[in-house]
């Protein structure tokens, strides 16, 4: 398509933003490098005309550094030649706004050595982890040293701009402080690359008439030009990436790319914005409950809702806190050590918190983020080395989760464990701090908004990604169950003896309510030992926590009626159902973790040869386990997936007993 554009002119700033989580398989990232990284700067180095502005949070960045040395070079022969800019950010990729001012800026000032020691400049400009806006962040970016950041027109937008009206970039004031604020374009996100090429020339040689001089910014995952699913054959092999660095070589008597510091200090600002706290339009509706999701779905798809739609934003990115309690459960725990490794001076331990910060173990939206064990393993190891390392009371309690329950913590040298009396008076937290591990790390099974989609068997494509995605199946559609409560250790059910392991699997054990769930109060807590109970119920749970790590659980029920079987629920979540280094332990018997089947016995094992522990379970007088997989259903980029959370094994006595108990011991595990 040939443009007859006279006398008027256009900047391009494209930011491209790089980022793995904390810990990833090396496997995976090196995928990443071959199918995007690489390609995409060698695509780059074809076009010396084109200028560029990279973000690679602070953990790849390293990585890289350590593992392609040659490609560290030729970003700074590109940086050399001004064809390049190299934003800093959080080093670990944290959400800035939900950390401590203290994290913030550790994050951002060892992510700015980082850049500076790398590349022998210091970063001017700042990546926003998922673009999470807050408005007190100017002051803290301001204070360790930044200039701008970026953010999406949507931030603008729910202003009451204009799109036409963010064509450039805004100043943004907290406390007196002031940063220059970049919106991304939502079109160009969307159409790049995942649109044929021209539509994005096309678009911009409008914005060009009707705004000559104007700014527009394309901000996004440098992971979609090859590393996401079809998208290597689309962008790279395909020669979309290729077609386009041209198309743009041949606009540049309209249009030029500048790096984002050059462009700004080459045009004015538009004035001053003060945006509310807002992410990216898609992140807002994740954020939101399944049926509040569905119904914004519902209104912004409404052509009457149209004029209105940059106000139907959804809620903000602390929402997931509240819509998973298993995410804000961490992100207390990561406050609470931050602030002990405060107190403490020990900067190893603040190390381990910071690399625990990072974002992606804490949400959930297209990719599986809370919902992968790995990540959420990931943050938790962090943590409990911090942990590990940091002066701690035997045992404490309050509303730890600063959402109204009650909490307690016991811990010794060798474990720590978390009751929530709230909910059961569970154990949903239990670490072996030798190993660093929450060999827990659970997640309950809830509706999310895609669901339906999964039942109905319906394709869909919520990346735009080229290829498609392929429809769910009906084996996920089978999975999707919900719990009733938290998956965590020593639940308590009471049930009709007539249950079976049938009605086990269905969630159908019409167990009684209040003592499987309900709210239990802390009698007493002490180092070691603590007592629950039900008010106006003679049931209680007391724990006991040896010195050598084996914590005992005795349970009363002295007004258990006849015909009432008893259950102890315990969830062990050992990662990797199908590794031949890990298994659940039946007498002489080895079954994989994901095994679904009744074993007799009073005696039990869990082994993890990656970890070296063997966790043993007696419960005197039960008759069998009952035990299941946990089996979610999440979105992915690419469409669905099924993963596991964890096994269920649920300790079963067919009369009640008034006294039982169940016990946990942590055993090393003997190398082969």
């Amino acid at each position: 398509m040939q443009f007859n554009i006279l006398d008027v002119s256009l900047t391009l700033a494209l930011v491209l933003h790089a980022h793995q989580p904390v810990d990833n398989f090396d496997s995976v990232i090196e995928e990443a490098y071959r199918t995007s990284y690489e390609p995409f700067l060698a695509a780059a180095e074809r076009h010396p005309g084109l200028r560029l502005t990279l973000h690679f949070s602070g953990w790849l960045l390293a990585w890289l550094r350590a593992r392609h040395p040659d490609y560290i070079a030729r970003l700074n022969h590109g940086l050399q030649a001004g064809r390049l800019e190299i934003l800093g950010g959080g080093y670990y990729e944290p959400v800035l706004a939900a950390i401590p001012e203290r994290d913030r800026r550790l994050q951002l000032e060892r992510m700015r050595e980082l850049v500076a020691t790398t590349f022998g400049r210091q970063p001017r400009g700042a990546w926003l982890a998922e673009r999470v806006w807050e408005p007190d962040l100017p002051a803290t970016l301001a204070a360790a040293g930044f200039e701008y950041t970026v953010v999406d027109d949507t931030h603008l937008l729910m202003t009451g701009l204009e799109p036409e009206q963010t064509y450039g970039y805004f100043i943004a004031e907290s406390g007196g402080a002031a940063i220059k604020l970049v919106p991304s374009n939502r079109f160009l996100r969307f159409a790049i690359p995942f649109q044929a090429e021209h539509e994005s020339l096309e678009f911009l040689a409008a914005a060009a008439r009707d705004q000559p001089g104007a700014l527009l910014v394309m901000a996004d995952d440098l992971e979609k030009f090859g590393t996401w699913p079809h998208t290597y054959e689309h962008v790279i092999a395909g020669g979309w990436l290729e077609r386009f660095f041209e198309r743009l070589d041949a606009s540049s008597g309209w249009l030029s790319t500048a790096t984002l510091g050059a462009a700004l200090a080459a045009s004015p600002a538009l004035g001053l914005a003060s945006p509310p706290t807002a992410s990216y339009e898609e992140m807002m509706q994740w954020a939101l409950p399944a049926a509040a999701g569905a119904r914004l779905a519902a209104a912004r798809a409404d052509p009457a809702t149209a004029p209105y739609r940059r106000f139907l934003a959804g809620a903000p990115w602390r929402n997931f806190f509240s819509k998973y309690p298993e995410s804000n459960a961490l992100h207390q725990y990561a406050l609470e050590l931050s602030e002990r490794a405060a107190a403490a001076q020990d900067g190893e331990a603040q190390e381990e918190i910071l690399a625990a910060e990072c974002n992606d173990a804490y949400w959930h939206g297209l990719f599986g983020g809370l919902y992968a064990p790995h990540l959420r393993n990931a943050a938790y190891t962090h943590l409990l080395r911090a942990e590990a390392r940091l002066p701690a009371h035997e045992a404490r309690h309050g509303d730890l989760d600063r959402n109204g329950g009650e909490v307690a913590v016991l811990r010794n040298r060798q474990t720590r464990l978390v009751i929530e009396a709230s909910d059961g008076g569970v154990v949903r937290e239990l670490d072996w701090l030798p190993a660093a591990a929450n060999v827990i790390n659970s997640l309950a099974r809830r509706p999310e908004a895609y669901h339906e989609q999964i039942r109905a068997q319906i394709a869909t494509n919520p990346a735009r990604l080229p290829g498609g995605a392929a429809a769910p199946g009906a084996e996920l559609s089978a999975l999707l169950q919900y719990d009733r409560y938290r998956r965590a250790c020593h639940r308590l059910y009471l049930f009709p003896a007539e249950k079976t392991f049938a009605d086990f699997l269905r969630l159908a054990l019409a167990e009684d309510p209040v003592l499987a769930g309900g709210r239990f109060t802390l009698e007493s807590l002490a180092a070691g030992s603590a007592v629950l109970a039900v008010p106006g119920n003679a049931a209680r749970k007391r724990f006991a926590l040896s010195a050598e790590g084996k914590l005992d659980c005795t349970f009363e029920c002295p007004s258990a009626k006849p015909g009432l079987a008893a259950g102890v629920e315990m969830v062990f979540n050992l990662l990797a159902p199908q590794a031949s280094d890990r298994a659940i332990v039946a007498g002489s018997e080895r079954l994989r973790l994901d095994a679904e089947t009744e074993v007799a016995g009073e005696t039990l094992a869990f082994e993890d040869g990656w970890r070296r522990l063997r966790i043993v379970l007696r419960a005197p007088g039960a008759r069998s386990w009952w035990l299941r997989p946990i089996h979610t259903v999440s979105q992915s980029e690419s469409g669905y997936e099924k993963v596991y959370q964890g096994s269920v094994a649920m300790a079963v006595w067919r009369a009640a007993p008034a006294l039982f108990q169940v016990s946990v011991e942590f055993l090393p595990l003997a190398t082969p």
